[in-house]
């Protein structure tokens, strides 16, 4: 039943989505973030609006700007081998890149239940933090 009253709610939920993913990209496009690029063909649900940052500095100012604000973003995902159940798939010096991707990306506030002047404040917030 869950499932069927979400289905009813897809088209509008992912254009709701896109428009703030939109809205984002708009706020934030002179800044040296990086965001994740979707074909023109292709319909994401935006599930989530990782940004990557240059430095791990960056990224760190960033996340404690929107925690101080009250705003919650997250850090994803954590390389697998990092998980202790799967230990012995190598370690930090082993995936540089991995390692470089997870210390620099941060995922902002994206759901249904933001507005876009609550997009806008996140990224003044993440402008400020970055001084840009």
């Amino acid at each position: 039943a869950l499932g069927n009253s979400q289905l009813n709610k897809l088209t509008s939920t992912v254009a709701h989505r896109q428009r703030l993913r939109n809205r984002y990209l708009e706020e934030l496009h002179s800044s040296s973030i990086q965001f994740q690029t979707i074909n023109e063909e292709t319909l994401s649900s935006n599930h989530l609006m990782i940004a990557q940052f240059e430095t791990c500095v960056q990224r760190n100012q960033v996340y404690n700007a929107l925690k101080a604000a009250g705003i919650g973003s997250s850090f994803h995902y954590i390389p697998v081998y990092r998980h202790p159940i799967h230990s012995s798939l190598g370690n930090p010096k082993d995936f540089p890149i991995m390692e470089h991707y997870y210390a620099t990306a941060l995922t902002l506030p994206l759901h249904v239940k933001l507005s876009e002047s609550d997009i806008i404040k996140a990224a003044n917030i993440v402008k400020e933090a970055l001084i840009l």
